[in-house]
């Protein structure tokens, strides 16, 4: 069977017909901050850094559990409703804007802890 790098549940692609599975360990997800919204994509690298687990475990489990929604699960509780900052390339197409991001993090801290250091500075 060939090696395909397009996802489907099936194994089973139009172009290809049957093919052997290629784990996609991408996050597409959708960034919205109140005004407006886009699709944020992370690659394999950028995902494990973010997930703080290596794509070999996620694997692992996926395959144990038979299913790649365990892995899925485990990304929306450890991202959804937290800020989120990315860098990377956008493009408009005919789903919305999408950025393909180059770097991806956390912001650390707080706006009320940010808020508290800054007064502090502030004011000696």
């Amino acid at each position: 069977m060939p090696e395909c790098s397009r996802g489907h549940p099936e194994r089973h692609v139009q172009v290809h017909a049957k093919v052997d599975e290629k784990a996609d360990m991408r996050i597409k997800a959708i960034i919205d901050d109140g005004t407006g919204a886009l699709t944020l994509v992370l690659d394999s690298r950028l995902t494990a850094k973010n997930m703080r687990d290596h794509i070999e475990e996620a694997q692992k489990i996926a395959k144990t559990a038979m299913s790649q929604k365990v892995v899925e699960d485990d990304i929306k509780r450890k991202l959804l409703g937290k800020k989120f900052a990315a860098r990377g390339n956008m493009s408009k197409g005919e789903f919305g804007i999408t950025l393909v991001a180059t770097d991806a993090w956390e912001p650390p801290g707080t706006i009320r802890e940010k808020a508290h250091k800054f007064s502090k500075d502030w004011r000696g």
